[in-house]
């Protein structure tokens, strides 16, 4: 269903800008360039951007195209890396479409945007990250919400109906995790709440093991009468062990028992 509701908002974008720009006249088929993130660590929703977008050209092509022309799709593939994205765009524009389709990641859309814009080429993004519509460009058009929406019903969800009182995030470091982050926290300080921890991670990082125990302690320590009695705990503790690196035991015993805690 999520799909077929893709495919659709896509042709349809897609049929009212060919609609209002091409003339009856024009000959050949209109070219679309998708490029997206084939390859790589978003190839998972890149893949399914681009055929998304073949899907939606092969149903508008057999109903008889755009005003009598068909639609011609050709794919090129970014390798999930925004900065290979930019000359990749730079490739497309050569080939002279009539627009781009992506690209899916939100690093990828905000490094080469501006060169569709330049080129007077209308670019229809799978990205989502506040920092693409934040730019004011008037070629872009987003197939989804935008952060500025997802993450309003996301805060609500969360304050509102899971009525968390202790709220960690931990968030990855690329423009769709930071523009997130900046949405989370603003929407949560319009609610009068804070983050007990504010926790970001690397793209591609597969372990977050010591980030959740960094939240968990956060969160343990956001109480000031927990805070103040393991102080006292621990104080105890290294006086009870004495000698030189007590510490340091004491401090890897706390990580320990931390990470049994949320563990699995």
């Amino acid at each position: 269903m999520r799909r077929q509701r893709f495919v659709l908002a896509l042709g349809a974008a897609l049929l009212a800008a060919l609609g209002c720009a091409l003339s009856a006249s024009a000959q050949g088929p209109v070219k679309l360039a998708i490029v997206a993130e084939i390859t790589g660590g978003g190839a998972p929703s890149g893949t399914m951007f681009r055929d998304g977008v073949i899907l939606g050209a092969e149903e508008i092509n057999k109903k008889g195209g755009i005003l009598g022309r068909q639609l011609e799709t050709f794919v090129m593939d970014t390798q999930s890396d925004p900065p290979t994205s930019v000359a990749v765009i730079r490739r497309a524009i050569n080939e002279h479409p009539f627009a781009i389709m992506g690209t899916v990641y939100s690093g990828s859309t905000v490094a080469n945007m501006e060169f569709a814009r330049q080129a007077g080429i209308p670019q229809i993004s799978g990205s989502e990250s506040v920092l693409v519509v934040s730019k004011g460009n008037p070629n872009i058009f987003l197939t989804s919400f935008s952060q500025q929406i997802g993450f309003a019903k996301l805060v609500k969800w969360v304050a509102d109906d899971l009525k968390a009182e202790k709220i960690a995030l931990i968030y990855v470091n690329d423009a769709f995790g930071k523009g997130g982050r900046d949405m989370f926290v603003k929407f949560l300080q319009d609610r009068g709440k804070t983050l007990v921890a504010d926790i970001s991670t690397e793209v591609q990082q597969a372990d977050f093991t010591a980030e959740r125990v960094t939240a968990e302690a956060l969160s343990l320590l956001s109480d000031p009468r927990r805070a103040q009695r393991m102080r006292e705990d621990l104080a105890d503790v290294v006086r009870r062990l004495g000698g030189p690196g007590a510490t340091a035991r004491v401090a890897s015993i706390v990580g320990d028992v931390l990470a049994d805690r949320v563990r699995p």
